[in-house]
């Protein structure tokens, strides 16, 4: 299991109550698989 990805969600839930924005990403997620397409042209 891969706890980083746990640490960044939690940490983007804790500042989320601060009403901060935290961008987070991993490997794998969605946005990943989206900026593969849109660099090679091709639509979801």
């Amino acid at each position: 299991m891969d706890l980083g990805v746990i640490r960044e969600r939690r940490t983007a839930a804790v500042l989320a109550t601060l009403g901060v924005d935290y961008a987070y990403g991993y490997a794998g997620d969605q946005f990943e698989t989206l900026a593969g397409l849109a660099a090679t042209g091709a639509t979801a």
